[in-house]
């Protein structure tokens, strides 16, 4: 008996639109004034210029393990915005984050700013507690979001070199799967991988787009699913519901 969960796809967020409403608002608010005063703050306070990687000890200001993944997060959510909402001025300044994060990679493709300057010598030795893997998967993420949105490869590409670097340094031997498994869990748009291939399918991105057979969905109005007597519908019928409904699916009666 097929269950409700294995019938819900997700639609391509460039098929979403949100017209008015909560939502459409809140994006609104997003795109106008958020996305703008986090770049701000990344450049006040050093987090993009930390990637020119020309810091030295004894002087202030010393980049944090996890200043990488302040970066990401803010690309990951300008590609979603640029998604749906194309805007060439927040466009070239992501270039231009990714240009610094470009030349910052090293030679056999490791990226990450503290430990290439600051503990240079001490790169993968504590994996609790100093953010490299969660570091790699923001970077990840924000990779693939980008290129979805604008078909530009090059952080993709960068990032790419950086999944191979951490599949050859812990491999398939005992002890890496905790390794591979966080890093499956940042490229959860490849569910089906195994953890030793996690870097080829983000590699298979080079040869090929990325499509779906979903429908567009248009939500002029949202409810939470458990206030919601009916949720608003496509044209195909596809059902809008809440975040938990839709991952989840609801439970059989």
């Amino acid at each position: 008996m097929q269950t409700r969960e294995a019938q819900i796809d997700a639609a391509p967020l460039k098929h979403v639109t949100f017209q008015g409403g909560f939502w459409g608002d809140r994006l609104a608010v997003n795109r106008t004034a958020t996305l703008p005063a986090i770049h701000h703050q990344l450049q006040t306070t050093g987090r993009f210029d930390a990637w020119k990687l020309d810091w030295k000890p004894g002087q202030p200001n010393q980049p944090h393990h996890f200043w990488d993944s302040d970066a990401a997060k803010w690309i990951e959510a300008a590609a979603y915005s640029l998604t749906t909402h194309p805007d060439p001025e927040l466009e070239k300044q992501v270039d231009a984050v990714v240009a610094l994060i470009a030349q910052a990679q090293q030679p056999d493709g490791y990226l990450n700013i503290y430990y290439t300057t600051v503990e240079p010598q001490k790169r993968w030795t504590n994996m609790r507690d100093m953010h490299e893997l969660y570091c790699a998967g923001h970077l990840i993420e924000s990779a693939v979001a980008y290129y979805q949105a604008t078909g530009k490869r090059q952080l993709l590409d960068v990032l790419c070199r950086y999944a191979d670097h951490i599949d050859a340094t812990f491999g398939p031997d005992e002890g890496s799967g905790a390794v591979t498994a966080a890093i499956r869990r940042s490229s959860w748009r490849w569910s089906g991988c195994t953890a030793r291939r996690v870097s080829g399918a983000i590699s298979s991105l080079r040869g090929s787009s990325l499509t779906s057979a979903a429908s567009s969905l248009t939500i002029t109005t949202w409810k939470p699913a458990r206030a919601a007597a009916t949720s608003p519908t496509t044209g195909q019928g596809r059902t809008a519901t809440s975040r938990r409904t839709a991952r989840f699916g609801s439970r059989p009666r």
